[in-house]
């Protein structure tokens, strides 16, 4: 989430956007994770909508609130750096 969200933001360093990229492709390799990758995927395309992004695709819960802390990191430095930090 908070690579995601750092990425989005534009201040992911360009090393860690390959192991980024590599981890999505990874999430997207296992029938469960495959949802929620293309939903990231459409995070760092520029959607922030989280009705639009989702619009398609096989979301659980746990995708859901997955997707929405990274909506809120990427707008809210204090949710960003709990992500960073590994806190709540």
């Amino acid at each position: 989430m908070a690579g995601v969200a750092l990425a989005a933001r534009g201040h992911l360093p360009p090393e860690q956007q390959a192991a980024l990229a590599q981890a999505l492709a990874q999430l997207a390799e296992h029938p469960d994770g495959r949802g929620l990758a293309q939903a990231l995927q459409r995070v760092l395309a520029g959607r922030r909508d989280p009705q639009t992004i989702a619009q398609g695709l096989d979301l659980n819960q746990t995708d859901l609130l997955v997707l929405a802390l990274t909506l809120a990191a990427i707008e809210d430095d204090g949710v960003l750096q709990a992500l960073v930090d590994g806190t709540d």
